[in-house]
């Protein structure tokens, strides 16, 4: 005889459960890890119900403290050896702290059905994701010039593949865990379709993924209702419960890996030589337009880039250059320094408002000269220089 299965518990109280803990464990520096757990396992297992009737959960969290710590300590010492066995004896104790009905629940599952399991997840999840990174690294070759398409590709390949066979490794490790948990002395077995079971999954990443992981307790509770919908509590008898998870989902993933496998194997032995040399090949039009386009712009701009048109032309000072003397005229001529370029007209500098001076002297040929810069007076006339303002 079948008996309903229901989840009664609500992401909203989750999500704030959770954002508690995250607190208090950042403040505790992780130490409140281990007891925010057995707060978790009640609110999990407690908003469960058989037949209308919740399981009521009540855990010592020192005495779950204290199994947690030799667990890794034996896990430890046994190089993860000890893992099986320390999950069964975690749930075993977890089961023996719920009561359904007055009755304690039971969990009968071993370590050696446990280590199958993992076996059996990693012979169905190991290869396809060996396949996808292959593929992704043999198809990112070629882009290495564009680091941003080869993380994309690196990353896009392998995370369709394991969207696509996590659900499945999951439900394998979830129909053994509920069917080994006795609840009243009656057995739950826990049914669904593995290819509705990826469809629900990743519809609900595809979100999680939109709302940057907010939407994860709301994940959690759907996921949770998913499966309890699937449930049948009372013995085999599953007249009324879904259909039984389907062998083409195993067919189906064994197929993406020998697809997988197959492409690998034609990029890398394909006499195009997909390498970094074809890439090249196949970008040279792109690379031909832009060295085209920039010989253009030289040949219009030139090598210096061009200069913005102000309007303005850009002025030069004016030289002054001594005439030479005629051949009938044999009086020295003045000479002429050249002045000192005056600021813009616009500069009001304390030096523009004094009038200027200009100095006035004659060489040893009687040549007569005139200079605004004290500084070109030659040292031996300018003890004769006459100042003129």
């Amino acid at each position: 005889m079948t008996q309903e299965v229901r989840f009664h518990g609500f992401a909203v109280t989750l999500f704030f459960m959770g954002l508690i803990f995250l607190i208090v464990d950042i403040a505790t520096g992780g130490l409140a890890y281990f007891l925010a757990i057995p707060f978790f396992y009640n609110w999990w297992l407690g908003n469960y119900s058989f037949q209308e009737v919740r399981i009521e959960f009540s855990v010592e969290w020192k005495e779950y403290l204290i199994r947690i710590l030799l667990i890794a300590v034996l896990n430890l010492v046994t190089f993860g050896l000890f893992y099986p066995w320390g999950e069964c004896w975690k749930w075993r104790f977890l089961a023996s702290s719920a009561r359904w009905n007055n009755e304690p629940l039971e969990f009968t599952g071993s370590a050696v059905g446990y280590l199958f399991r993992l076996l059996l997840q990693f012979i169905v999840g190991a290869p396809a994701m060996a396949a996808a990174v292959f593929v992704a690294g043999l198809l990112a070759t070629p882009f290495e010039s564009f680091p941003a398409v080869q993380l994309g590709i690196l990353l896009v390949i392998p995370g369709l593949t394991l969207a696509l066979t996590l659900p499945f490794v999951r439900l394998i490790m979830k129909r053994w865990w509920w069917g080994n948990l006795v609840v009243g002395g009656k057995p739950v077995r826990l049914n669904g379709n593995g290819w509705d079971y990826t469809r629900f999954c990743l519809f609900h990443l595809i979100i999680c993924i939109l709302t940057l992981g907010l939407y994860a307790p709301f994940f959690f509770t759907a996921n949770e209702r998913w499966l309890a919908a699937r449930m049948v509590h009372g013995g085999m008898d599953d007249s009324d419960a879904k259909p039984a998870p389907s062998r083409l989902y195993g067919i189906g993933c064994l197929v993406l890996i020998l697809l997988l496998g197959g492409a690998g194997f034609f990029l890398y032995q394909n006499p195009y030589n997909w390498d970094i040399d074809s890439g090249k090949r196949a970008l040279a039009p792109v690379l031909e337009k832009a060295n085209e386009l920039k010989n253009r712009l030289e040949e219009k701009f030139g090598s210096e880039p061009p200069l913005p048109e102000t309007g303005e032309k850009p002025s030069t000072p004016p030289s002054w250059e001594e005439p030479p003397p005629s051949s009938g005229d044999e009086t020295p001529r003045p000479s002429v320094e050249k002045p000192t370029p005056q600021p813009p007209s616009g500069d009001k500098s304390p030096s523009q408002s004094r009038p200027q001076k200009v100095f006035k002297w004659k060489d040893e040929n009687g040549a007569t000269h005139f200079t605004d810069d004290p500084g070109r007076i030659p040292e031996q006339y300018r003890d004769q220089v006459d100042m003129m303002e």
